[in-house]
């Protein structure tokens, strides 16, 4: 009998020992600060395992991680919240949770967007003269949450054009984005350009005594159109005064009438034809329906040009 109260002694102790041990296993600290690098508030972030079980519940969520400069108080019946039944959680009131930061220099954020700008300029006007500067003083100095750092610049939004502008830069961590960024940039940009001798009147074919080379800031992309080209054939749409620069947009080609050319109005009617003398009243190409006076109409006819002079009334 005595033997039997031993060896029940013994199994009572062994097992009130492994109790022991298996209810240390199901307790959490709670930690009085914490800093996460990731979306995700985790039990693992805010609590300090006590005993090897816990490490099965650390990623557990708790809530969404706060911003950078934003630090987010967790009570502890939140944490509590989060954890499976039999699990208990100890410790202080709350914990207060900080985003993990890094800093980004405006220099880098810089040096992202004149890159992207440079190459920008050099596709869409490889022979102007251009300089780009970063306008450091306004460019802050930024937090932004640990991880993986990467910069795309908006290259393709970027206007290559003369003046001040703003580049704009995503600022993307671990392959979210976190913000975008408009760096402000300073772009000097002038290109070679044909500029009228003297005044030309609109519809003056166009001729190298009539021009001469010029430099000139770009003020909009349709500027780059003649850079660095020869002086093209063609007519003026409209008049220049001596020093304009001529644009593609001036130049009519040369199938093209432009409105207030004398053209010939004919009629067919089988053998039967008739011509009159007509004035355009639009600019159009070949082939086109056009609106034509003559003296013996009130109102314009219309035809379709079927020659830079010619239209066939419909």
């Amino acid at each position: 009998m005595p033997g039997r109260l031993v060896a029940s002694a013994s199994i009572l102790l062994a097992l009130v020992g492994a109790g022991g041990a298996w209810a240390g296993a199901r307790d959490l600290a709670l930690r009085g600060t914490a800093s996460v690098a990731g979306e995700v508030v985790t039990v693992g972030d805010v609590a300090v395992p006590d005993g090897a079980g816990a490490a099965a519940v650390a990623a557990l969520p708790v809530a969404p991680a706060p911003r950078v400069g934003q630090p987010l108080v967790l009570a502890r019946a939140q944490v509590q919240a989060a954890l499976p039944a039999g699990w208990r959680v100890f410790g202080g009131a709350t914990v207060r949770v900080e985003r993990a930061a890094q800093d980004l220099a405006a220099a880098r954020l810089c040096d992202a967007a004149l890159a992207a700008a440079r190459a920008r300029l050099d596709a869409a006007a490889p022979g102007a003269r251009a300089r780009v500067t970063c306008r450091d003083a306004r460019v802050p100095a930024l937090r932004a949450p640990a991880g993986a750092l990467e910069l795309r610049p908006d290259a393709a939004a970027f206007a290559p054009v003369d003046g001040a502008q703003a580049l704009r830069v995503e600022l993307r961590v671990d392959g979210r984005l976190e913000r975008s960024i408009g760096v402000p940039l300073r772009v000097d940009l002038s290109v070679a350009r044909w500029c009228a001798n003297a005044p030309l009147p609109e519809g003056t074919p166009l001729a190298a005594a009539s021009f001469a080379r010029c430099e000139r800031p770009v003020r909009h992309a349709g500027e780059l159109d003649l850079a660095g080209q020869p002086l093209p054939a063609g007519r003026l749409q409209r008049a220049l005064r001596a020093g304009d620069a001529l644009a593609a947009a001036d130049v009519a080609a040369l199938d093209e009438a432009l409105a207030g050319d004398p053209v010939t109005v004919r009629l067919r009617d089988g053998a039967f034809e008739l011509e009159s003398a007509g004035v355009l009243v639009q600019s159009a190409r070949v082939g086109a329906r056009v609106h034509v006076r003559t003296a013996t109409s009130a109102a314009p006819v219309v035809g379709t040009l079927t020659d830079r002079r010619v239209v066939e009334l419909e």
